[in-house]
């Protein structure tokens, strides 16, 4: 006659195992069965083995001054079909703890996201929507004063195990009015856990404004002036040193091209034509010979729309089609195949206020901020 074996009648490695693999809201109230489950779950052992298989979902946030709402969404992703799976529960409200205040969103990596306040004044956050806790970085010289360029990148260097915030300073320093634009670049990085910032000795290039993405130990943003061929800079997060590599050809600096990750491999998406949009995407990283045509949507008047803005891909779905952004209102997956273009529904739990919508890929991590020793930790 067989015993039924209870989950605490197993070997504590055997107990962790089981519990990485569930789904994140599971492991939330697997935290509250005991002090024994609670106190595996807070190993940072545990969050790192959870981690390492944690789904990619997408992360939506409001822009609203008066909620700073995230969105957490499942991404439903098989080889005959895929979409997007909202669960109500899941939802995170900054607002109380940060009534009235504007906050962008600079980047997400390994659960952590990094969060700006620029209005009033420049300020940093480091935010893990999983364990509901976030820090306020030292602020810095810099706050934004137009016609004054503030940039943002956040990355992890796999070498060190470490997390740096970069801020950029680009301050004009000849008449606005005359070309070509002459600026002042500044550069200043913070290492979580460290409790200062400190200067960047040499920020060669001026970028577009937009956040750096993240990828492969580098950050990258487009670089070069308006009316130039553009490059791509790059930042060695570990070394803190940086290198540029070659855009994909005939690709200007202009605000309507964006980096991306498309198929696991750097990408850029050019929006700049009114006849198609075209992905290129670096297929062996740093080789910049290696810029290929991913995809090209060329325009007809039932999707003329998507001329207009800037759009950005979001990743490849496993049958190949290809989900992307459009400006701050549209979520739509293109496939190459077929030629169509399906929009994708926002949560209907979700409110849309001024169509001011941000997304970024998020993993969720069970890592406490509290393992950085001077971070002084808010919980929401």
């Amino acid at each position: 006659m067989s015993s039924i074996v209870s989950l605490s009648d197993l070997p504590q490695d055997t107990i962790v195992d089981i519990l990485s693999r569930l789904p994140t809201k599971s492991i939330i109230h697997c935290r509250s069965v005991c002090r024994t489950w609670r106190n595996l779950i807070l190993d940072p052992g545990f969050a790192g083995l959870h981690l390492s298989r944690s789904p990619t979902s997408l992360l939506i946030h409001q822009l609203h001054t008066q909620s700073n709402v995230f969105k957490l969404i499942e991404l439903e992703d098989e080889h005959d079909h895929h979409g997007l799976c909202s669960d109500p529960v899941m939802k995170f409200d900054l607002g109380a703890c940060l009534p009235n205040v504007q906050i962008i969103s600079v980047g997400s990596v390994n659960g952590f996201v990094c969060l700006c306040q620029y209005n009033p004044d420049e300020t940093i956050y480091i935010f893990n929507p999983t364990m509901r806790e976030y820090v306020t970085l030292p602020k810095t010289e810099y706050i934004r004063r137009s016609p004054m360029v503030i940039d943002y990148g956040f990355g992890f260097s796999p070498v060190s195990g470490h997390y740096k915030v970069v801020q950029f300073c680009q301050q004009p320093i000849t008449d606005m009015g005359l070309l070509p634009y002459s600026y002042k670049i500044e550069g200043k990085i913070y290492t979580l856990g460290t409790g200062r910032w400190r200067n960047i000795e040499s920020v060669p290039f001026s970028s577009l404004g937009d956040g750096g993405v993240y990828f492969n130990g580098f950050l990258h943003w487009v670089s070069g002036e308006f009316g130039s061929p553009a490059s791509i800079c790059c930042f060695d997060v570990e070394k803190e040193v940086f290198r540029t590599v070659s855009s994909p050809p005939q690709i200007t600096p202009q605000w309507k091209i964006s980096l991306g990750l498309v198929g696991g491999c750097l990408s850029v998406c050019d929006n700049t034509s009114k006849s198609e949009l075209v992905i290129w995407v670096m297929k062996e990283y740093g080789v910049n010979d290696s810029w290929t045509k991913k995809i090209v949507i060329r325009m007809n008047p039932d999707i003329a729309w998507l001329s207009y803005q800037a759009v950005h891909a979001i990743k490849m779905w496993k049958d190949g089609d290809i989900f992307m952004f459009f400006y701050d209102d549209v979520l739509f997956s293109y496939s190459p195949q077929r030629k169509t273009l399906e929009k994708h529904d926002f949560p209907k739990d979700y409110a849309r206020i001024d169509k001011n919508i941000e997304v970024m890929l998020h993993v969720e991590s069970f890592r406490s901020l509290r393992e950085f020793s001077k971070e002084k930790i808010t919980v929401f």
